[in-house]
């Protein structure tokens, strides 16, 4: 509305340059909401037309509840677990039961999913670091 006043005081007032101005700048404001409401559109559209199973919903939250960045205790681990969420959400949104399980998994069997910081933690983390470590060798 307001582009659509300056660009007709604009062309009232054709020599005025404050007008021609104020009327680009409202007319690209109103293109960019314009563009914005395409982009909202778009993905709400999405979200209406994406039904999970309940049993992709519950893997889901049990991939989202071992894996949340904030329950990293450190940033190099909470930027690893960005990474892995972004992956989940990734299979999630593509209905992908198979990636989510592969990530819970590969969460479950990896040196940082081991609690404690006693010697049996400690030997834990290291063995599957070793395992890792031999598995990457094999490929």
């Amino acid at each position: 509305m307001q582009a659509e006043i300056a660009e007709k005081t604009a062309r009232l007032r054709p020599a005025d340059e404050t007008a021609r101005a104020e009327a680009e700048h409202f007319r690209q404001r109103a293109e960019e909401s314009a563009e914005a409401m395409g982009w909202m559109r778009e993905h709400l559209n999405e979200a209406c037309t994406f039904h999970p199973s309940d049993e992709l919903k519950r893997l889901y939250r049990e991939v989202a509840k071992a894996l949340h960045p904030d329950l990293a205790t450190d940033e190099d681990e909470c930027l690893r677990r960005q990474r892995i969420m972004a992956d989940a959400n990734a299979a999630y949104k593509a209905g992908d039961m198979a990636r989510l399980q592969a990530i819970l998994q590969g969460w479950h069997e990896s040196p940082e999913s081991v609690q404690g910081n006693d010697i049996a933690a400690e030997l834990v983390r290291t063995i599957r670091k070793i395992a890792q470590m031999e598995e990457r060798c094999e490929h």
